[in-house]
């Protein structure tokens, strides 16, 4: 229902005034785009406990109102507080860079409704016209098409998030400079140059199109602004305002704020978050490397790069941070002033057609990583050398310069997207015979070798004898089938493969289990594994070593008869055998689990145990929940895994093969929004040992509390769960934090003083 307006304020509130603001989720406009984007929002002036249900679906409407250049907007019915407007308004604005015609001041209108003040109306001052902006947006629109224009190109490569991420944050860095005056989003995106918010919300624009999340982030004691995006799951900070070097070096992108966390930055300071940062990238060697991350290949997770200080081109692998030396550049010499020589590598890196291009002082040059061979493309005719490289929509730039410590020129090179036909294909063999399960890999050659496209289909004429992949022909089962390469304009060329299947004979066999305890009555399944997986007989006998102790059948079912103990064999056709020894109890007479009542937050994840009584077995335990609705199992035999969903009460029961239950009663309360460390400060001397406890609101529930040191040279843990106690080992100051499971936290100042 709408609020009336009795006694109507107009304000006027621009984002200097804001005392705090809080932290939200937000949809990202993607225009144009089928696929929105998705963004948070945290404000550098602090946080508010404020949280809107509806918070998502009034960010949404402002965007479409602001984008129809709407004067007066009525907000009444969302009910939202009237000193949160430019929080609203800033989360709007830096969630939707297309709004660059919006000011950051904001009117509004506001009445008292039940003690508080809501906002009434919203009224935005609008740069432009609704046409101008219009038409401004549709540049914005098309400028982005060129970054999201080189995904595609690469999409056959660049399928992972960390490439996706890597490849726009390269792209922004290498087109764009740094410049305060006149900048916005759309200048950035249109004229090349913008200031820190710029850099950070079209980079978070970018990365929406192709489904990457991201949360902005900023600094009011820095004046700063950047973001943190999630790849894989993680979230991980990318600055790439500080990443592109100032004065501007075209060719040249440094990797030192790309996916770093919290704890590996000491530069930026002052800002509040909602997503914690992992540290999985923070000793990666890519932070080293100032050039062009190039994409390998779509089943490699590798780049190629420059390292400069190690005066090389390398293949890095960013799964396990590894790299190999592809160019060693340590005989080449950049220069300055005839006399000054660098003892480090500048060469741009990019790629082009599947060939990587790289410079040295005096030439542009291709590289077949295929074939590994190296093309010159270019010399150098300038009175400066080469300090980089740049590929833009297939034509070759190089960047020459005095030295690389000023901005370069950007020189056109060549136009590398004239299309060189292919005149015929090869195989390295015509015939070849392997056997089932084995491989071998065909290269195909193509001619003339500088032909534009060397892409290469490949198939098979029969996939139940042999399979192709890249090349890689693999036996499948008796037979023969050709394996076909076809060039990208129709040149095809075959081998013949013959796939045989050898008798391959058991060499072992394993079973899922070597020792069991069973109650009288149970019954489980053992399963076995004939080794290797490509034997020819699988077949498998069972036996039981005595029949009044233990039963089986042979599929692997096996019954407990009586108490004792026997041992179930398996044996392959050839003889190799495998036993499990199962010890047969006493039926339980009763279940215990290890708690009978329990407080838990939303959201926390909670495993209980149990045991049976003593004498008696029981390998199948099945847990269950009375309300899935307040609280959700995740794992339901031998241990009982749930978390809370919805604050109430329900009860987790545990259940024996023969029916003896135990129950625990489940209360979930609301997450923590705080946590109380018994002390804040406390002094020791060297060998004392103390215990710290903490509190939250009685309204909400947590059952995992962690307690961790700051540095366990100075004081040692020696309890880390519910209570955190530890040791003083050496003067100095360390901080012991408590943690929620929602991550929550409360420190003690720890001083340890000489004894």
């Amino acid at each position: 229902m709408k609020i009336s307006l009795l006694s109507k304020k107009i304000l006027s509130v621009s984002l200097a005034a804001a005392a705090s603001v809080s932290c939200f989720g937000i949809n990202v406009m993607a225009a144009g785009q089928s696929d929105p984007s998705f963004v948070e929002v945290c404000d550098y002036y602090g946080n508010t406990d404020f949280a809107a249900s509806n918070y998502q679906d009034l960010i949404k409407y402002l965007t479409d109102c602001y984008l129809s250049h709407e004067k007066e907007i009525d907000i009444s019915d969302y009910g939202f507080p009237a000193n949160m407007v430019s929080r609203l308004h800033m989360a709007v604005l830096k969630s939707t860079p297309e709004l660059f015609f919006v000011s950051n001041t904001i009117n509004y209108t506001s009445r008292n409704v039940n003690g508080g003040t809501i906002i009434i109306d919203m009224i935005p001052n609008y740069s432009m016209s609704k046409s101008e902006s219009d038409r401004m947006i549709g540049e914005f629109h098309s400028a982005a098409d060129f970054y999201l224009d080189q995904l595609d190109e690469n999409l056959s490569m660049c399928n992972d998030e960390f490439s996706k991420a890597a490849l726009l944050h390269d792209e922004l860095v290498l087109e764009n400079h740094y410049q305060i005056n006149g900048a916005s989003t759309y200048t950035f995106m249109k004229n090349h140059f913008g200031k820190c918010e710029d850099y950070t919300r079209v980079y978070a624009y970018l990365l929406g199109q192709v489904g990457i999340y991201t949360e902005i982030v900023a600094s009011d004691p820095l004046t700063h602004e950047w973001l943190r995006a999630r790849i894989d799951g993680k979230y991980y900070n990318v600055d790439v305002t500080w990443d592109d070097p100032v004065p501007d070096k075209p060719g040249q992108v440094q990797h030192t704020y790309f996916l770093y966390s919290d704890e590996s930055d000491s530069r930026h300071y002052g800002f509040f978050y909602i997503n914690d940062t992992d540290k999985k990238y923070d000793n990666m060697l890519f932070h080293n490397y100032n050039s062009k991350l190039c994409k390998v290949s779509a089943s490699e997770k590798a780049v190629f790069a420059v390292d400069r200080a190690e005066k090389k081109i390398v293949k890095y692998n960013y799964a396990n941070n590894t790299a190999e030396t592809v160019i060693d550049l340590n005989d080449i010499t950049w220069k300055s002033d005839g006399n000054k020589f660098w003892r480090e590598a500048f060469s741009g890196l990019d790629m082009y057609d599947g060939l990587l291009y790289y410079n040295t002082p005096d030439a542009i040059y291709s590289y077949d990583p295929a074939s590994k061979k190296t093309v010159k493309v270019a010399g150098n005719t300038y009175s400066q050398q080469y300090f980089g490289l740049r590929m833009r929509n297939g034509t070759l730039y190089g960047i020459i310069s005095e030295s690389p410590n000023v901005s370069g020129q950007e020189v056109y090179i060549k136009n590398l997207s004239k299309k060189i036909e292919v005149t015929g294909i090869s195989l390295s063999k015509t015939s070849a015979t392997i056997n089932k399960g084995s491989s071998i890999t065909l290269t195909a050659n193509i001619t003339p070798y500088e032909a534009t496209n060397k892409s290469v289909t490949w198939s098979t004429s029969n996939s139940k004898v042999a399979t192709v992949q890249n090349g890689k022909v693999t036996g499948v089962s008796a037979g023969t089938a050709t394996i076909t390469a076809k060039s990208s304009n129709g040149k095809t060329a075959s081998c013949k493969v013959t796939v045989n299947v050898p008798v391959i004979a058991p060499t072992g066999i394993n079973l899922n289990s070597s020792a069991m305890s069973l109650g009288k009555g149970e019954t489980t399944k053992l399963t076995a594994t004939v080794l290797p997986a490509d034997a020819s007989d699988k077949s498998v006998k069972w036996r039981t070593s005595d029949s009044k102790v233990l039963t089986v059948d042979q599929n692997g079912s096996v019954k407990a008869v009586n108490n004792g103990t026997a041992w179930i064999t398996a044996r392959t056709a050839n003889g190799k055998e495998k036993s499990c020894k199962i010890t047969v109890k006493n039926a339980p007479q009763k279940i215990t689990l290890t708690k009978g009542i329990l407080t838990i937050g939303v959201g926390e994840s909670y495993t209980l145990g149990s045991s049976v009584n003593e004498g008696a077995a029981c390998s199948k335990r099945t847990y269950r929940t009375s309300n899935s609705s307040i609280v959700k199992m995740t794992r339901t035999d031998w241990n009982g895994v749930f978390y809370g969903v919805k604050p109430g009460v329900a009860y987790v029961t545990v259940r024996t093969y023969n029916g003896k239950e135990s129950t625990c009663k489940v209360t979930v309360k609301a997450a923590p929004t705080s946590v109380t460390i018994s002390k804040k400060a406390l002094t020791l001397r060297v060998g004392q040992t103390a215990s710290l406890s903490c509190s939250i609101p009685s309204d909400s529930g947590c059952a995992t509390r962690t307690f961790r040191t700051s540095n366990s040279n100075i004081v040692k843990m020696t309890k880390t769960n519910w209570t955190g106690d530890f040791k003083a080992i050496a003067p100095g100051t360390a901080y012991v934090t408590v943690r929620t499971y929602n991550g929550k936290e409360s420190s003690c100042k720890v001083t340890v003083v000489k004894s």
